[in-house]
């Protein structure tokens, strides 16, 4: 329902541009070819490539570049040949649609901007900024329609030994190889991300507690041998925390907390375990 809706208001949005284009064209005859109108038929031009797409965008340029045309001739702009008419029509069109082409690459550019910095640049997964912003909206999702979901903690044990012994170029290597298991073992709806060092935070999204223990025990297994194939002297610290029934806060960083305590205490009773909590 929700991706008809969104479907039916862009098809709006692009009649009202192209409306608007006829709008302005109207107008453009009415003042006469004298005073110039080519800046406001980029304005429907912009909003097409920004809001709605490239295809959009060049649709509108080209409208926008004939509406100027007729209004011209309408309006008794008379030229020495038909040469003239071709030149202008091509300029303005030109115009037109470099304006759309460079507004939507500015578009696409940034968003892959702003989808980098929410990325970790050594493992590729997503970085502490992205978990607390996925956190929060699994936090609204469990408010508005109760789907419970899992945050986890993870910390590599003995991985300072790592790189001491064998240099952080090896184990750079090895956290990406690490990043690669966990991503090739996830569902594309989950969240893995790199919380910083050799720390990891999960999310399983509408999961139940025992869904989330039976993924997170195949995840350990996969790891762990893993490390014993590389012969890597390190092991898996585990905290989970799952929300069922309620909230132990709305809060991300609390609730990441709960699970990094969690995790902490596993470390502090022998590492190389999973803790769990279901509220």
């Amino acid at each position: 329902m929700e991706v008809t809706k969104g479907k039916y208001t862009s098809i709006l949005k692009f009649l009202f541009a192209l409306l608007s284009i006829f709008v302005i064209g109207y107008l453009d005859y009415l003042t006469g070819y004298d005073v110039c109108f080519t800046l406001f038929y980029i304005f429907p031009v912009f909003f097409c490539s920004w809001h709605l797409g490239k295809t959009q965008g060049y649709i509108a340029s080209i409208l926008a570049g004939f509406v100027w045309l007729a209004s011209d001739h309408f309006s008794g702009h008379i030229y020495k040949n038909n040469f003239i008419v071709i030149w202008n029509l091509s300029m303005r069109l030109i115009i037109f649609l470099l304006a759309a082409y460079f507004l939507y690459t500015t578009k696409i550019l940034l968003k892959k901007e702003k989808e980098l910095s929410r990325i970790d640049p050594l493992t590729g997964l997503k970085n502490s900024r992205s978990f607390v912003e996925h956190i929060k909206n699994e936090i609204e999702k469990f408010k508005r329609f109760k789907h419970p979901f899992a945050v986890v903690y993870l910390d590599v044990d003995n991985f300072k030994q790592v790189n001491d012994t064998s240099g952080h170029p090896f184990g750079d290597e090895t956290l990406k190889n690490l990043a690669s298991k966990i991503s090739d073992n996830f569902r594309s709806t989950d969240i893995a991300a790199r919380m910083g060092g050799d720390e990891f935070g999960f999310i399983f999204v509408e999961t139940s507690s025992k869904q989330a223990e039976e993924a997170l025990k195949r995840l350990k297994e996969i790891l762990t041998a893993y490390a014993k194939e590389k012969a890597i002297p390190i092991t898996f610290s585990f905290g989970m925390v799952v929300f069922e029934n309620f909230l132990v806060s709305d809060k991300p960083v609390d609730i990441i907390k709960t699970a990094d305590d969690l995790m902490y205490s596993v470390k502090k009773n022998g590492k190389n375990q999973i803790k769990a909590v279901v509220y």
